[in-house]
């Protein structure tokens, strides 16, 4: 009786250890759906980038159609339909130059001139600046999977989240048109050319970002500079330096002098230094104290934490990188124009797609053991005994520290308000932009039209647009002369309402109506603009 017990007690004991050994253990099934994250993470990221696409679409539409845009809109938009319609970047928006070459040597407002014409509408641009921020995301993703191979995939996916959800970002995507912002993704290509060795893509990209503005060649003649540093080959060291030289000094002191009757007119923000490249260096060699005080600011140190914050400073580890964009940081830290050093901005659309790059290079070189830091990392790991732990476990190591950066920008975000937290939490109707609408709606489409600020993203494009009342810096006054319709805003500031006041005693014009704190008018001689 006893030994058949004992029998039954063995059979049943050899059966559970069956059972359990074909039940998965918690570890097999995590490393499963691992393997099944691995397989779909290209479109994970693919995914994302997408639905980033159509959300801040949606949400610049937003902020467009209520009364969160100023005029830039128009200073891209204008230039572009003028050459859809064949009048290759007319303007009319400033008192210094009637071309887009006294402004700026844009040519990426040609390619773009063609799709304006068959969409129509800013709304092209916008859904080309959204789909083109989101690109970066996938360069992020890109450029994290070739410098980790060795970790799981979907590690590199969260990179790609990360950046698109920093909160610059965020906010460059939604402060108007800029085409700085179209060429952020560029970058990550020419880095992924240049890590593997295809001279082809990294020219690629950088002559595509040449078109966008003049202070993109900075940073292609700096990335010369770390070339030449890292000793590669003249084509990615020397000629890039050439071309970004030749392209900065051909448009900033030529070209662009050459149509506008105030030269370069960027210039005007580092006028406290006696303006312009000569005056920075001027007083950075004759009054440095001078200039040290400017540049130490409790502003400026904030925008600096800012920038790196949500990186958790592991950009600081790959300074080679940080040599790329350092003469675009400079010039923002030594301008007097509060926009250009807060990350709320899109003047930092140049910086933080390097600071991302630094970031995955520098998460790199610890998981993958190599360089400076990598190696002092390895060694403190061999020393305790931890090498083969460590290299088994290079995905956690990756995780562990993209999850430490996610933290970083959510808190920053929480600190300064989220677009994301504003537009879901609070997006909703507005009457006043309504009837702002309404007024444009009863001006002809080809008119000339002197409009406020806030509601130039809303106006149908034609030839003659002037911003209203005008800025004597750069949109005088006096070209309000040329429209034959104006709409103000009464409630902006107390500025306009001032200019608003003198037109209405004008008698050359009359007021057609009024509403939500605007008002329309037209000249009572049509056609009769200076």
């Amino acid at each position: 009786m006893v030994e058949g017990n004992g029998l039954v007690e063995v059979t049943e004991s050899a059966a559970s250890a069956t059972t359990n050994a074909e039940r998965p253990t918690t570890t097999t099934r995590l490393g499963v759906g691992l393997d099944a994250l691995n397989r779909i993470a290209p479109w994970l990221i693919g995914a994302f980038a997408l639905a980033y696409c159509l959300l801040f679409t949606m949400m610049a539409v937003y902020w467009r159609d209520h009364l969160r845009w100023g005029f830039d809109i128009v200073v891209y938009a204008q230039p572009i339909w003028n050459t859809a319609h064949g009048r290759i970047w007319e303007l009319s928006i400033y008192n210094f130059t009637h071309t887009e070459l006294g402004h700026d040597f844009v040519p990426m407002e040609l390619i773009l001139a063609p799709f304006y014409r068959l969409f129509g509408g800013n709304m092209s641009l916008i859904v080309a600046q959204s789909a083109t921020v989101a690109l970066g995301g996938i360069g992020v993703y890109a450029i994290a999977r070739q410098a980790m191979p060795k970790i799981h995939r979907i590690i590199p996916v969260l990179f790609g989240v990360l950046y698109l959800s920093l909160l610059f970002i965020q906010n460059a995507n939604l402060e108007k048109i800029h085409l700085r912002n179209f060429v952020m993704w560029t970058w990550f290509f020419a880095w992924l050319g240049y890590r593997t060795k295809r001279t082809w893509l990294v020219w690629t990209m950088l002559l595509l970002a040449l078109t966008s503005r003049s202070d993109v060649s900075l940073v292609v003649f700096m990335f010369g500079v770390m070339c030449l540093i890292e000793r590669r080959r003249w084509t990615l060291s020397w000629l890039p330096m050439i071309v970004g030289a030749i392209w900065f000094v051909g448009v900033v002191y030529i070209l662009v002098p050459h149509f506008s009757t105030r030269g370069f007119v960027y210039e005007d923000n580092d006028r406290w230094l006696g303006g312009g490249l000569s005056g920075m260096i001027h007083s950075a060699l004759t009054r440095p104290v001078y200039v040290l005080r400017g540049v130490v600011t409790a502003a400026k140190l904030r925008y600096t934490f800012d920038l790196l914050f949500p990186f958790a400073f592991l950009p600081l580890l790959k300074p080679r990188i940080l040599l790329i964009p350092l003469p675009i940081y400079a010039l923002n830290i030594l301008s007097n124009y509060p926009h250009q050093y807060t990350i709320q901005a899109h003047y930092q659309a140049l910086i933080v797609p390097w600071l991302a790059i630094a970031a995955v290079e520098a998460v790199a070189d610890i998981v993958e053991r190599r360089g400076w830091v990598g190696g002092h990392v390895a060694a403190r790991w061999d020393r305790a005994g931890w090498r083969q732990r460590m290299t088994a476990n290079a995905s956690r190591t990756a995780l562990a520290l993209v999850a430490l950066m996610l933290l970083f920008s959510i808190a920053q975000q929480e600190t300064i308000t989220s677009p994301i937290q504003s537009y879901l939490l609070h997006h909703g109707p507005s009457a006043r932009a309504v009837a702002g609408r309404q007024l444009i709606a009863m001006v002809p489409n080809d008119a000339p039209l002197a409009i406020t600020q806030k509601l130039a993203g809303n106006t149908p494009d034609r030839r003659s647009i002037y911003a209203f009342p005008g800025d004597p810096e750069y949109e005088s006054p006096d070209l309000v002369q040329h429209a034959d319709y104006i709409i103000g805003d009464e409630r902006l500031s107390t500025d306009e309402a001032a200019s608003i006041a003198r037109y209405r005693a004008d008698p050359a014009w009359e007021v057609m109506d009024e509403r939500g704190g605007f008002i329309l008018m037209r000249k009572r001689q049509l056609g009769s603009g200076a």
